[in-house]
C-alpha cells in the first residue's frame, strides 16, 4: 500500500488491496460539513461532495498513499486568509486528505506528454499547431517544412536562385564545400562531418517527407506526427544556432 498515512483514517482493506478511508472533508459524516451558527453542529442536508454520502473514499490497490496534504493538513477542506473553512474543498488533494504519489507522477508525467508545443520551436508552434489541433497531420509537417524552407531562403538571400528549392536547395545551401549557411567548424573532421550530416538529413527531409506529402494521398497517425513535429523543429533550432 506504500507509505504509513498519518491524515485520514483507515476503515477497511479489501481482497485486491484497495483501501476505505474516513473521508476528510466531512469527517466521515457522510454530509457537507455546514454548521449551525449557534450550537456549531454539523446540519445534515446535502451529501458531502467528496464522497457522495458514503462516509469513506477508496484508494486503489495501485495507489501509493504518501503524504498527509500540507495545504489543508490531512482535512481536506479549504481555509480562508483567516483561517476559517469557507465550504470549499482543499484544491490540493480534492477533499480526501493527502497525497497520492503515483496519481500526482502520473499526472505530471500527463502534462509533459501532452503539451508538446512548449518544446517545439515558436515558428513552427505559429504555422502548425491550428492544423495539427484539427487532425491535420500531414497538412500541420507540410507547412512546418514550408515555413522552413522560408527561412533558410530568408537568410540565403542573395546567394541562391530564387526558384531553388526542396532538396537541391538544402544541398547548396549547406554544402561543406561552399556554405551559404555554415553549422559547424569546417577546418575539423568533426565540423565537416556535422555540415555533410546535416545537409544530407535536410535535403532527404524534403525528398522522404515534403514531397510525398505534396503529392500523394498520405496519412499519418497523431503519435506519427508528433515525432515529425519534433524532426521539423530541430532544424528549426540548428538553423538558429548557425552562422
Amino acid at each position: 500500500m506504500g507509505k504509513t498515512l498519518d491524515g485520514p483514517k483507515r476503515v477497511a482493506t479489501f481482497l485486491d488491496g484497495a483501501t476505505a478511508l474516513e473521508c476528510a472533508f466531512c469527517a466521515g459524516s457522510g454530509w457537507f460539513p455546514r454548521t449551525d451558527d449557534e450550537s456549531g453542529e454539523y446540519i445534515p442536508i446535502d451529501p458531502c461532495p467528496v464522497c457522495d454520502g458514503s462516509a469513506v473514499n477508496i484508494v486503489p490497490p495501485t495507489s501509493e498513499i504518501g503524504l498527509t496534504c500540507r495545504a489543508c493538513s490531512g482535512s481536506g477542506r479549504g481555509w480562508g486568509e483567516s483561517g476559517f473553512f469557507m465550504g470549499e474543498i482543499c484544491r490540493s488533494c480534492r477533499g480526501i486528505g493527502y497525497i497520492d504519489l503515483s496519481a500526482l507522477r502520473y499526472a505530471k508525467l500527463s502534462a509533459e506528454q501532452t503539451d508538446i508545443w512548449s518544446l517545439l520551436h515558436p515558428r513552427l508552434r505559429v504555422v502548425a499547431k491550428g492544423r495539427f489541433d484539427n487532425a491535420h497531420y500531414v497538412d500541420a509537417i507540410q507547412t512546418g517544412l514550408k515555413e522552413f524552407t522560408a527561412v533558410v531562403k530568408e537568410k540565403s538571400k542573395g546567394s541562391i536562385p530564387s526558384d531553388l528549392d526542396g532538396s537541391k536547395l538544402m544541398l547548396r545551401v549547406f554544402s561543406p564545400r561552399t556554405p551559404i549557411i555554415r553549422l559547424a567548424n569546417l577546418d575539423t573532421s568533426a565540423g565537416r562531418d556535422i555540415q555533410i550530416g546535416w545537409m544530407q538529413i535536410l535535403a532527404g527531409a524534403m525528398t522522404g517527407i515534403r514531397n510525398p506529402g505534396a503529392h500523394e494521398n498520405i496519412q499519418l497517425t497523431r503519435a506519427d506526427a508528433i515525432h515529425q513535429l519534433f524532426i521539423v523543429s530541430s532544424f528549426f533550432y540548428m538553423v538558429d544556432a548557425a552562422k
